[in-house]
């Protein structure tokens, strides 16, 4: 079976080909840019490319360590559902691009996630390198750059047939159970390289229509032994990039409203005392390990957390999370001014004011709608300076 999939349904050839002109440039750039990235704020690492760096080069806190074998590369794009929406009321889809490198032999890597063309988090570290198992872990996104497991069945899948996705040649393969799977169930369909067995495209079916997007790998290369370079944090712990990039957790140092302008250097943001009916029961500060400054100093980031209605299961209604000049490593930029990421309707991220804001659902009753992220970014204003608590925030 011969399945073609032509530039007209999925895209033009001429849009695919300036992407892939576009990383190569970056690429180039990069290691130009290197100490210029340090110094804006990456918390976990970033990499050098191209030679030595210079004492110069090299923040303090940070070494460079060079690969020890081939470095693999590849640009992953992800249809991923992530939307931005202007404060005037236009919405659009955005592209999540996920850059990565690595060096199999050296369990090194560097992870970097840009979302509508801006660098959500930059992060690059050390793993465990084991005979008897993958380096840095058997998940994405480095398993995009192994070769599949194959014969496909060990894992469950099966070949079914060969075809091409933008104009390159693949053999798709399909998960063994589809036929036994009710009309609506999520399948996943495969296109893999013929000759390497190396991802080409993943995609997600659902009563014969596509959903969820496709992860698709839009340019792979291969960098020789001692050209490549990586600065890691001294003294991280070791780990791998499919650990979770951004978590909801950090130590908790204070509740109670007069703590919140001490922990951002300045007044926060905040809803008033009730929102959408939804009362204001908690407000936290805090920290999170790894925060850098604009002038790549590290420091923990501290953090403000409103929460708003009754619990539900121990969770609040919503969230709103604010930054301030120090980033945590997983928020190296935020949407631009006066725009509006949602991911799906259980996240949105905006920047207003010189902050950076998270909001997150903890229960279905407030999804992050289109309509609602507006009504959040338009309810946001100063806390009154001399304003000690609220009647509603609980006692913790």
């Amino acid at each position: 079976m011969d399945v073609t999939l032509t530039p007209s349904r999925f895209g033009l050839r001429a849009v695919i080909e300036k992407a892939r002109r576009r990383a190569r440039r970056r690429r180039v750039t990069w290691a130009l840019a290197a100490f210029a990235l340090a110094a804006a704020g990456i918390a976990l690492g970033l990499t050098l490319t191209g030679g030595s760096a210079t004492r110069a080069a090299v923040p303090p806190g940070f070494a460079v360590v060079k690969a020890r074998g081939r470095v693999a590369h590849a640009v992953i794009q992800f249809g991923s559902g992530v939307r931005i929406t202007r404060l005037t009321g236009q919405d659009r889809p955005v592209k999540t691009i996920e850059e990565v490198w690595y060096d199999a032999r050296g369990g090194l890597w560097r992870d970097v996630l840009r979302i509508d063309g801006r660098v959500r988090s930059d992060r690059a570290g050390t793993c465990a390198v084991s005979p008897k198992e993958p380096p840095c872990g058997a998940g994405p996104p480095l398993s995009y750059l192994r070769p599949f497991d194959w014969p496909p069945a060990k894992v469950g899948f099966r070949a079914a047939g060969t075809g091409t996705f933008h104009g390159r040649p693949v053999v798709w393969l399909e998960r063994r159970d589809r036929l036994r799977s009710p009309p609506r169930q999520v399948t996943e369909q495969v296109g893999l390289d013929p000759r390497t067995h190396t991802l080409v495209v993943a995609r997600y079916f659902a009563g014969g229509r596509p959903v969820g997007g496709e992860t698709a790998i839009s340019d792979r290369t291969s960098l020789p032994p001692g050209s490549f370079s990586f600065l890691i944090r001294k003294g991280a712990a070791g780990g791998s990039p499919e650990s979770l990039r951004e978590p909801f957790t950090g130590l908790i140092l204070a509740y109670g409203l007069p703590a919140t302008r001490r922990a951002l250097g300045r007044n926060p943001l905040w809803l008033g005392p009730r929102f959408h009916g939804y009362l204001l029961r908690s407000v936290q500060t805090g920290t999170y390990p790894f925060g850098t400054t604009k002038t790549g100093a590290l420091r923990r980031a501290p953090f403000v957390r409103f929460y708003y209605g009754t619990p539900v299961d121990e969770n609040y209604v919503f969230s709103v999370e604010e930054f301030g000049s120090i980033r945590p490593y997983f928020y190296k930029q935020g949407p631009r001014e006066g725009s509006i990421e949602r991911d799906g309707t259980s996240i949105a991220r905006m920047t207003s004011d010189g902050l950076l804001l998270r909001v997150a659902w903890g229960s279905p009753q407030f999804q992050l709608t289109r309509a609602n992220v507006l009504a959040v970014a338009r309810a946001l204003r100063p806390l009154p300076p001399g304003l000690k608590t609220v009647p509603t925030l609980r006692q913790q």
